[in-house]
């Protein structure tokens, strides 16, 4: 982390020598995470890059939960240091797209962390590319509850709704988090900001009608019974 921080090319000799030793290690755990902080350094350094995907290509009968586990500890970098700084953010991501592509036949939790990334640089448009791929893929698109390293199906399409919302894209925010609420309709949180949204583009009738939904799902939310009145108000429906 603090040679990320710092954006040093490479790490000293000892700790590179201590690293292929690791990489040795019967432990694909131990093995995997060594590979993982070489690869971080191959940018500035291509033969380190060679010469881990050289260890994969040695090792058949481990080469699918090493590359497993390389996925999974780019992801947890990513998550550990690249709030730290957009340099940072940048070195991470692109290891996540180049290594980290290339590495993961299957995607379905690396194309969210991708997504992610650019969420945090206010990138609007590559995040919603990743995102949007990512629920394309079988995984997410079959299955009662599909899960990633980033959470469930509606815990991506929610990201999605957040980044198009960030974006001014509020219809497509909307669409979103109604696709979020046919699949699960008891998530009041998820409905929350559904209503917000349609208040915000100035659909009375259908926000009032979400609050309602609100509402069933929880009578003991008593904000809502004054926001429900506010909006009848509004549609001049006073009765109600």
């Amino acid at each position: 982390g603090e040679l990320l921080v710092a954006y040093r090319p490479r790490p000293s000799a000892d700790a590179l020598t201590g690293l292929r030793r690791a990489t040795h290690s019967p432990d694909p755990d131990v093995a995997s995470a060594a590979m993982a902080v070489m690869l971080f350094f191959a940018d500035t350094n291509p033969d380190l890059g060679r010469e881990v995907f050289s260890i994969l290509e040695s090792r058949p009968n481990q080469r699918s939960t090493l590359r497993k586990k390389l996925v999974w500890h780019f992801i947890g970098i990513d998550y550990a240091y690249a709030r730290l700084g957009p340099n940072v953010r940048r070195r991470v991501r692109e290891r996540l797209l180049k290594d980290g592509v290339a590495l993961d036949p299957n995607q379905y939790e690396l194309l969210p962390a991708i997504g992610a990334s650019f969420l945090s640089d206010s990138r609007h448009d590559k995040a919603i590319e990743y995102f949007n791929k990512a629920l394309e893929l079988t995984h997410y698109s079959s299955g009662l509850y599909p899960v990633g390293v980033l959470g469930a199906r509606h815990d991506i399409i929610n990201l999605l709704a957040s980044t198009q919302a960030a974006a001014q894209m509020m219809p497509a925010a909307i669409q979103s988090l109604e696709r979020i609420l046919a699949m699960y309709p008891y998530g009041n949180g998820h409905r929350g900001r559904l209503c917000q949204a349609y208040q915000q583009q100035q659909r009375t009738r259908e926000a009032a009608e979400c609050i309602a939904q609100m509402i069933k799902y929880d009578p003991l939310f008593i904000e809502g019974y004054l926001i429900r009145a506010q909006l009848l108000y509004e549609l001049g429906r006073y009765r109600e």
